[in-house]
């Protein structure tokens, strides 16, 4: 089976400067993040662990999904 991979260029990173290709994020709200913040996938990952933490919380699992 062949796996189409779209690596169109978007430009490059706000933070870093790396270039950003389509195929770098994991899913959509990581690309729907990059449309408002323009940061890549490293960056993002980054920036928001604290917020992953707190969604991985059972009591919270309600407000972040």
């Amino acid at each position: 089976m062949n796996k189409r991979i779209n690596v169109v260029d978007l430009g490059d990173c706000a933070c870093c400067s790396a270039t950003i290709f389509l195929s770098d994020f994991k899913d959509r709200l990581s690309f729907k993040e990059f449309t408002n913040s323009q940061m890549c996938q490293d960056c993002q990952d980054e920036a928001f662990v604290e917020s992953r933490d707190y969604c991985q919380e059972e009591e919270f699992e309600e407000v972040c999904m």
